[in-house]
């Protein structure tokens, strides 16, 4: 039987959206460090009766239970209660609780909705708190016929929840899980190919029923496929990751630009020019343009010389007169005086980002978009010519990587 993982955030601030629920992804990362798969993500606000349904439901499907947040002295912090009402269990004050609490009011009064903090579920452990007044949950939950549930609930504050993770929650689980499971992912980036046609062409391979699993996620036109291998050991889990990489490469290679959540086109194109010991420039026309951005972040200025950003015909008419362009000059011609005056290796033209007029349920009608490639061992310029269009949030990224991209290929053919 497939041991699962469930991570709960509680609080107003997440489920209204003002606050980015960083806890979670935290702790799903955690929870595989330690073998187990995070099945499931739970947020649920400051309601009581809400509190006790996610906590019901959690229990019944998850085998452990990780919950931020609600441990406070206030109202709102409904998680002791609740998690109680879920258990049916009743509420005890703990006197080791207690005097942790009382310990950071030496020299005043302690009021008195801090002795909330010291109540607990009937049976559960104390989860030490070294920084702040809200000791942590561990409470096992005996399901009949079924593995027991662990339950542990930590406070919301990031600094306290790692801490209590690491010393406390963590220790235990390893005791509990006896023989320690591995759980490895690795992360393919593509480009290039739509989520429909990657999907047509490596459909066995999403197969859920499949080991090890595979998932696809698309981020403005980059495809992540996600391998999550479970074995006895580091060696099990990357030989189920090399066998699928392997297959990967045979149908989808042509797409693959490299691996890891953080690594993007711009990170491939550096890898490439660092590789060959040589540098780049580019130029870019139009509204919102973003590859000489995204390689400037790579902060390599000996393989990345920079870029011009001609954002509108004002700017374009001004680099034309300082670069010696003529007024109907090509993009070749822009390449060739660039590459020549950042003294770089290589240079990127696109041409050009279109003028994004946001409207509500429309998108942008399709533009011709020109890439152009230029190198001092290239005989002839390389370029390609598409049609794009789309919606504003998703049209600047799509050509700027289109651009990065056709540079990577020509990059690797010459």
């Amino acid at each position: 039987m497939t041991i699962c993982a469930e991570v709960i955030a509680i609080g107003d601030e997440i489920t209204s959206g003002s606050r980015l629920d960083t806890n979670s992804q935290w702790l799903a990362s955690q929870f595989g460090d330690l073998g187990v798969r995070t099945l499931y993500h739970s947020s649920v606000g400051d309601d009581f009766d809400a509190c006790v349904d996610v906590f019901r439901i959690a229990i019944g499907r998850s085998d452990y239970i990780v919950m931020t947040g609600g441990l406070g002295p206030t109202q709102d912090d409904l998680t002791r209660k609740a998690i109680a009402a879920a258990t049916d269990r009743p509420i005890e004050i703990r006197q080791e609780a207690l005097d942790h609490i009382q310990s950071f009011f030496v020299g005043r009064e302690m009021p008195d909705r801090n002795r909330l903090q010291a109540e607990f579920p009937q049976g559960s452990r104390l989860i030490h708190n070294p920084h702040g007044t809200a000791p942590g949950i561990d409470l096992t939950v005996e399901r009949p016929g079924r593995p027991d549930c662990h339950v542990f609930c930590l406070p919301g504050v990031p600094a306290e929840m790692r801490q209590m993770w690491n010393a406390g929650v963590a220790v235990r689980m390893r005791e509990l899980l006896g023989v320690q499971r591995v759980v490895r992912q690795h992360v393919v980036k593509c480009f290039g190919v739509g989520e429909s046609d990657m999907e047509s062409r490596i459909a066995d391979l999403l197969d859920r029923k499949q080991t090890p699993q595979v998932g696809i996620t698309v981020n403005r036109a980059t495809i992540s496929l996600r391998i999550f291998a479970e074995g006895s050991d580091e060696a099990d889990c990357q030989s189920q990751i090399d066998r699928v990489t392997e297959s990967l490469q045979q149908r989808v290679g042509e797409f693959i630009f490299g691996a890891g959540d953080d690594f993007e086109l711009q990170d491939a194109v550096i890898e490439l020019l660092d590789r060959r010991g040589e540098t780049l420039c580019c130029v870019e026309h139009g509204f919102n343009s973003l590859a000489d951005t995204w390689l400037s972040a790579c902060e390599r200025p000996d393989l990345y010389r920079g870029g011009l950003s001609l954002s509108d015909q004002r700017a374009s008419n001004r680099w034309r007169s300082v670069l010696g362009i003529p007024q109907n000059g090509s993009p070749e011609q822009w390449t060739a005086e660039v590459m020549e005056r950042f003294d770089a290796d290589w240079a990127l033209a696109i041409d050009g980002y279109p003028t994004i007029v946001p409207e509500e349920g429309k998108t942008n009608p399709s533009s011709d978009i020109r890439l152009v490639v230029t190198g001092r061992k290239l005989a002839t310029p390389r370029s390609l010519t598409f049609h794009m269009g789309g919606h504003p949030d998703v049209l600047p990224p799509r050509i700027g990587k289109a651009g990065l991209n056709f540079l990577r290929q020509v990059l690797l053919a010459n």
